[in-house]
């Protein structure tokens, strides 16, 4: 992957990538909050990667009624999936459970992502409006279970407008980012938003995602930042390519200090 700068924030500190190898974490007081936004961004992530199981660029015609755009969803969640996904209409509703004839669940083609449980889609729109997907998440996904909404909208059925509302990790943070730019390719997703995230304290901090990048392989984001503002000041968690199996990430904090951090252990994750 192709290295870039860190994004920059005031006067904080950030080291360079090499020192996340060579030096190894230090204790770092933020490591709830570098918890949290480790598991936001990949629930994202994740959340994100499934919407590919339903959208495919010029598959929905915003001219048509919301009924054809149902029936365009069906069938691509079919081929998606392989006909693992057991799929089914009930008015302007389209629902999915990755059964995966068992409980393995089913492997998401154009992301290569393996997902079980199940997702409601609902639509809205058509007949020259802008069509609106809103995803109903109940999903198992890298062990866990992944629930909340994301929307996305189109105007012209090739690109799409992405939001997240209370999308999080069984017992983990959530978050509601109402603007998303995401992209994503057949191995990785890129974010970047802003939003609210409620940590497992049950407090609500201002987030920023910038340009975090992260691979549906990997156990860790492998770039860009997400910016916690705390009360004393914006704290920022740095995710670097060499943490992306370690799980090492890089604190700045508003004392322009630089700490490592060990994001928590994963299953089936080396350390």
């Amino acid at each position: 992957m192709i290295g870039r700068e860190p994004a920059a924030h005031g006067s904080l500190l950030f080291l360079a990538v090499v020192g996340v190898a060579a030096c190894g974490p230090a204790p770092d007081k933020y490591a709830p909050q570098s918890a949290d936004a480790e598991e936001i961004a990949r629930g994202i992530s994740r959340g994100f990667g499934l919407t590919s199981a339903f959208i495919q660029a010029g598959a929905i015609q915003t001219t048509q009624p919301a009924g054809s755009a149902v029936q365009a969803l069906k069938l691509r969640a079919g081929t998606e999936t392989n006909n693992c996904a057991t799929v089914v209409i009930n008015g302007l509703v389209v629902s999915a459970t990755f059964d995966g004839n068992g409980a393995t669940g089913c492997k998401l083609a154009s992301v290569g992502l393996t997902v079980g449980g199940s997702v409601d889609v609902t639509v809205s729109g058509g007949m020259g409006s802008d069509i609106l997907l809103s995803f109903n998440m109940h999903l198992t996904v890298d062990g866990k279970a992944l629930s909340g909404y994301v929307t996305a909208s189109t105007s012209d059925g090739n690109q799409y407008k992405y939001g997240t509302s209370k999308l999080g990790w069984d017992g983990g943070a959530t978050a509601t980012v109402p603007k998303l730019t995401a992209g994503y390719d057949t191995i990785q997703t890129t974010v970047s938003g802003v939003g609210t995230m409620t940590g497992r304290s049950g407090t609500d901090l201002k987030l920023q995602l910038d340009s975090v990048e992260t691979a549906f392989a990997d156990c860790y984001p492998d770039g860009g930042d997400v910016v916690i503002s705390l009360p004393t000041g914006d704290v920022v968690v740095s995710f670097t390519e060499p943490g992306a199996r370690s799980g090492v990430a890089v604190i700045g904090d508003p004392t322009a200090s630089t700490i490592f951090t060990q994001l928590p252990a994963r299953t089936n994750c080396p350390r």
